[in-house]
């Protein structure tokens, strides 16, 4: 129940009044038992009485009252009729049970469709459309301009500056405009959507952004007369294995061993147990935890060196020029000149004895060709023995925590894993996407 205050601190009973859907007012309410459950992040309720006759004389709007007509609680907020109730008390006179909720409801009865699959084989996702939250320049896959698009009484209000920009993937049919965003991507990208129900806007807040710091508390000599906290030892989590949607390059599950200095895909915070650790324990974890800080930019840095690495060892050995009449050798695979090689010898054992100028034709381009592939068989050895090195040098900074903490503390330390997995499918990596964003996405 919610009231207001007068200037002179007298409790006031909010005003009730009956709308339009245009929020044109019809008029006002004399309810009864007037309950509300107002909700952050979730839809808010209320509920009234109200009798058809007050003093022997029938109101004028009774049978105005209708399903999916407005609601205003002054000052408090807007509601629909999403039910009603008649019945009568025990002197006979009748009466209405509405039920109403916040104005968001309404957005339950749009559907937000074919999210992740109307992406095309030549578009520059690479077949599989991915969405950011907001960006005014790529409103296709804006979720917020799609959301308008499909409820375009509703504005775009706030945008935290710190939520992420970057692109997730959806596969998703068919989704209410209501759970897409207060679900699905209130989950991904960690933020919390309230909506303005006076002003029709919706607003998004970054989750750790969300609240400030009060002078008000609680206490058993103010409100607090009891409390009761339980926990559940099931709820404690100290081990991750992280995994992604599906990373194209390989056909495999996308993880973070790429990005990760433990060289796998586990995340570990024993933090919760360390009151209950040996003090070796705890100061060779503190160990761990800054060798593992300090070998973190490293890491990153050989893994991308790494990956420039492989691209030169697949340009060498695979490039195929849109200009296949070409003779500059020095631009093309190793692939596509064993092919020229060939086709060349080919034309020699045709025309050696029928056309000397054409045989010592495709005598000298068979020459020049063998002399181009000598060369990048070599090139490519050197390559491999560069990526063979690097993949040393990032081997260099990985730090096992096995081998760092030693046997008789590891074997202390297994005691408090709590291991679970924990896969987002949203994140994906396509051959369409740089190295420089995959890895992005995996820090």
């Amino acid at each position: 129940m919610f009231f207001t205050y007068d200037n002179y601190k007298n409790i006031q009973k909010p005003y009730v009044y009956l709308a339009y859907p245009n929020k044109k007012t019809i008029c006002a309410l004399k309810v009864y038992e007037l309950n509300t459950k107002l909700s952050f992040n979730a839809i808010s309720s209320a509920s009234f009485k109200i009798y058809r006759y007050e003093n022997g004389m029938e109101l004028p709007y009774w049978d105005k009252i209708k399903m999916g007509l407005y609601i205003e609680i002054r000052y408090i907020s807007w509601f629909y009729i999403s039910d009603i109730g008649l019945d009568k008390d025990e002197n006979g006179n009748e009466y209405m049970e509405i039920d109403a909720v916040s104005l968001e409801s309404i957005l339950c009865q749009t559907l937000l469709t074919s999210f992740g699959s109307l992406g095309i084989d030549t578009d520059d996702q690479g077949g599989l459309d991915r969405y950011c939250l907001y960006n005014i320049y790529d409103q296709d896959h804006s979720i917020m301009h799609i959301f308008k698009q499909k409820n375009p009484a509703w504005t775009i209000g706030y945008i935290d500056p710190e939520i992420s920009r970057q692109y997730r993937a959806f596969d998703i049919d068919s989704i209410t405009s209501y759970e897409m965003l207060t679900d699905k991507v209130a989950e991904i990208y960690e933020c919390l959507f309230q909506f303005n129900v006076y002003d029709m806007s919706v607003s998004i807040h970054k989750l750790e952004n969300i609240g400030h710091t009060t002078s008000i508390f609680l206490s058993d000599r103010n409100l607090i007369k009891s409390v009761s906290i339980t926990s559940n030892d099931s709820d404690i989590k100290t081990m991750f294995n992280v995994s992604g949607g599906n990373d194209s390059r390989t056909n495999t599950t996308l993880g973070i061993a790429d990005v990760n200095p433990s060289g796998n895909n586990t995340i570990v915070n024993l933090g919760y147990y360390e009151n209950q650790m040996s003090p070796e324990l705890v100061a060779k974890l503190a160990e761990y935890s800054a060798a593992y800080e300090a070998s973190t930019q490293n890491y990153i840095q050989a893994i991308a060196k790494l990956e420039t690495l492989y691209e030169e060892l697949e340009i060498l050995k695979n490039k195929i020029l849109d200009d296949h009449d070409s003779t500059n050798w020095t631009l093309f695979g190793l692939a596509e000149l064993e092919e020229k090689q060939a086709k060349y010898w080919n034309n020699m054992s045709i025309y050696m004895s029928t056309d000397k100028s054409k045989y010592e034709q495709n005598y000298n381009l068979h020459e020049s060709v063998s002399a181009e592939i000598s060369r990048r068989k070599s090139q490519i050895n050197l390559k491999e023995n560069q990526i063979e090195n690097q993949i040393k040098t990032a081997k260099s900074y990985i730090i096992n925590i096995q081998d760092f903490l030693g046997n008789k503390l590891y074997n202390e330390m297994s005691f408090f894993i709590r291991e679970q997995d924990f896969q987002d499918d949203s994140f994906v990596a396509t051959t369409e996407m740089t190295n420089n964003e995959i890895l992005e996405m995996q820090k």
